[in-house]
């Protein structure tokens, strides 16, 4: 139904939508590094900065979410009428629910945030438009991304080389634009959005290139991105939002790994240090905000009735991703016999399958004696089993706060971090080549086996054991080990759109939604996405109408709404005998009379979020024991608590000299 601007329920929403995030200009100000350097506390554990990023990162996603939504009721109207007494409403205090202005307070806590949804009834109107809630995965990015780009932002200019931000290379405020200009804009009031969630880039093979800004080249610096002509290839009008994410896909960028202190150093027993992974950026995290707004779509498409279902072409969604990480991976694995480093590049986009689907192999950046990503990965899982071994090194047996490393954030004054074991005989030996002969710095990737069937690091110690109080660190770790691997095509984006194209199915079936869709162009309104290339659907849509229209079901249409979608079909409706008079309405309104084309099967359940967080490179214990599990069972999704740990090791490399 089409809702006049000027009603009560909207007087909240902004004018435009603004992202907290700084751009190139803003970081490098002298009054930006003030302001950033007055936020921090004495202790530089809890900053006041990382708790204000987190209150405006998450009014930015109410911003977004809102003016979306607003677009819909406004000037698409396909916000149905039925559902907008969940959608908004005036409250006593005033305007409430998904146009509610929230006072979000300055903190790190989820459950903090949550409160301020609900207290507005924001968590209610987002259950109205979404299959599943999605709340707890979108306060598990605000949080991280704040903390993250926080510490990003605040980093020692000389770090600048390291950290490779697009912000660097590309305009100013770019994640803010394209929100305003594409999400909003164009695809907030349209029927067809599809655009958001198909590939960034053309199809092309991927090449690794040499990093370089001003035509000045970085040290060690690569970029790993399809290229034609020697640019990377950008498609037209193409989000790269990744489908049931709240992710957005980008090129990579990579520098060279080493461990951010001494004391993480780990030595072989005949050959130097055990090499470390690199630190890689995934560009499309840098892009926040358009992950979370279309994350929140992705699921509003998904609700089972809504006309936004129809404007998802899913079958052209799934088959350009497959081609694209088709490529992706056919020319990462392409270059492993002459760079077998090349898997570092590709882990972002490898899922981990356990209890949930994350994007992105986590927590790389550690000690490697061979390569974690090879061509074998989908089949036989991490490494060459030639390289496992269940004591790579033996270190302190201290409490690890985190999971894996590091772990602990070494620069605090409360971190406890492990040394390797002083005793040069509890040490593996170099790992030698299929020859036998000892691998060199060059041929390092080559490593493939351990010598005459040592047991690593607990070759000469008692009983192959490690002593009282050390512990024997695996490669791969034992959870790695039992991991699935998998493409994100195939374990995220096709099951997500084959739920969409059986849904748009069933509910043409089982709603009433082909009377508020357009499968035709109307007095200049365009068909919605789905139908344009998917004549099956289309006719579908047709036959169901046809049927419709002599079933008393029909008189259970929302005149309005159906005015605003398909003026010709709604004139037919009339003809048909509905007039939406009170006493039609209460006549049949209410009752669930199945329509001629339904077959009783329940709707198939949609899958849930899937593919972490931004920046979710080490899964990190909570900000707060509690609150954190809270907003997540509240919220009804899954996330991974805060990290940001790539900092640390971009801070680390600069301030100690080893």
């Amino acid at each position: 139904m089409m809702l006049n601007q000027n009603l009560t329920i909207f007087q909240n929403v902004p004018d435009v939508f603004t992202s907290p995030f700084a751009s190139n200009d803003s970081q490098l100000s002298d009054k930006y590094r003030a302001i950033a350097r007055a936020a921090g506390d004495v202790n530089n554990l809890l900053s006041i900065g990382e708790r204000l990023l987190c209150q405006q990162q998450a009014d930015a996603w109410r911003k977004g979410l809102a003016l979306v939504n607003y677009a819909k009721a406004t000037l698409v109207g396909d916000i149905l009428n039925d559902s907008l007494s969940q959608v908004a409403w005036i409250s006593k205090d005033g305007p409430a629910g998904l146009f509610a202005k929230v006072a979000f307070p300055q903190t790190m806590d989820p459950s903090r945030l949550l409160e301020s949804l609900v207290s507005v009834g924001l968590d209610i109107a987002i259950a109205a438009v979404s299959s599943i809630p999605i709340v707890g995965q979108i306060l598990g990015a605000v949080v991280q991304v704040a903390m993250f780009l926080f510490r990003v932002f605040t980093a020692p200019k000389e770090s600048e080389p390291e950290l490779l931000l697009p912000w660097e290379t590309y305009s100013k405020s770019l994640d803010e634009d394209i929100v305003n200009q594409f999400l909003l804009q164009i695809f907030g009031q349209g029927v067809d959005w599809t655009g958001i969630w198909l590939p960034p880039y053309e199809l092309a093979d991927w090449e690794l290139r040499k990093a370089a800004r001003d035509g000045k080249e970085y040290k060690g610096g690569q970029v790993w991105a399809p290229v034609i002509g020697g640019d990377i290839p950008y498609a037209e009008g193409q989000l790269g939002c990744i489908p049931n994410t709240i992710r957005v896909a980008g090129h990579l960028q990579r520098i060279p790994g080493s461990a951010p202190i001494a004391k993480l150093r780990r030595l072989w027993y005949d050959y130097g240090e055990i090499g470390w992974g690199g630190i890689v950026t995934n560009v499309g995290d840098f892009f926040p905000s358009t992950g979370q707004v279309a994350g929140g779509m992705w699921k509003q498409a998904e609700k089972a009735g809504s006309p936004d279902m129809y404007k998802v072409d899913a079958r052209a969604i799934k088959s350009a991703w497959a081609d694209y990480f088709g490529q992706f991976f056919d020319s990462g694995f392409g270059l492993y016999k002459t760079d077998a480093s090349i898997g570092e590049l590709l882990a972002p986009y490898i899922c981990t399958q356990t209890k949930d689907i994350r994007l992105g192999i986590p927590n790389l950046m550690r000690p490697h004696p061979a390569p974690f990503v090879t061509p074998e990965i989908f089949k036989r899982g991490p490494a060459s089993r030639e390289t496992w071994t269940d004591c790579l090194f033996i270190e302190e047996n201290l409490t690890r706060k985190l999971p894996a490393w590091p772990h602990d954030r070494w620069d605090s004054k409360d971190a406890k971090l492990p040394a390797q074991h002083p005793d040069v005989n509890y040490r593996s030996p170099h790992y030698v080549d299929a020859d036998g002969y000892v691998a060199t710095n060059e041929n390092f990737w080559t490593a493939v086996n351990n010598p005459n069937g040592v047991r690593g690091a607990a070759h000469s110690t008692p009983g192959h054991q490690a002593p009282e109080g050390y512990r024997c660190v695996a490669w791969p770790t034992g959870e790695e080990r039992l991991t699935g691997y998998r493409r994100p095509d195939e374990a995220i984006i096709s099951p997500a759109c084959d739920h969409m194209v059986k849904m748009q199915t069933r509910c043409l079936e089982s709603t009433l939604v082909s009377a508020y869709v357009r499968p035709d162009d109307v007095d200049g309104k365009e068909a919605h996405g789905a139908f344009r290339s998917n004549k099956a659907l289309h006719d579908k849509c047709i036959a169901v109408r046809k049927l419709l229209l002599a079933h008393e079901a029909r008189f259970r249409v929302n005149l309005r709404d159906a005015q605003d979608a398909d003026p010709v079909f709604a004139q037919k409706l009339r003809e048909s005998g509905v007039n939406n008079s009170p006493a039609q309405m209460s006549q049949h309104l209410g009752r669930l009379a199945k329509l001629p084309s339904d077959d009783g099967t329940p709707l198939p359940e949609p899958p849930p979020p899937a593919g972490g967080l931004p920046f979710d490179d080490v899964r990190g214990q909570p900000p707060r024991s509690g609150g954190w599990k809270t907003a997540i069972a509240v919220g009804g999704g899954t996330a991974a608590a805060v990290a940001g740990a790539a900092y640390y090791w971009i801070k680390g490399r600069n301030a100690e000299t080893r």
